[in-house]
């Protein structure tokens, strides 16, 4: 699953299954059942993934993010220079 579980919730926000379980297959079309029989569930998962992805995931987050870390390879670059051109001194 791997990111996946940062961003979804068992039961809340969506099902998790194991894909390497013998039981899969049966887990999956449980899964799909209910969310086919129960339209409010449906409504609210998807309500509930919205509003996470977005809390988490939108573009302006996602700019901040990447800001900090070109700021960060910036000083981290700033400071072995520094160090490099102290050693080739006279």
């Amino acid at each position: 699953v791997g990111g996946l579980q940062t961003l979804v919730r068992d039961g809340e926000t969506g099902f998790f299954f194991d894909p390497d379980s013998p039981e899969a297959a049966t887990q999956l079309a449980g899964h799909l059942t209910t969310l086919h029989r129960d339209a409010a569930l449906r409504e609210r998962l998807g309500q509930a993934g919205r509003a996470e992805a977005a809390a988490h995931y939108d573009w302006k987050r996602i700019g901040e993010r990447l800001e900090g870390i070109y700021q960060l390879a910036e000083e981290n670059a700033a400071r072995r220079w520094h160090k490099c051109s102290r050693k080739e001194g006279p």
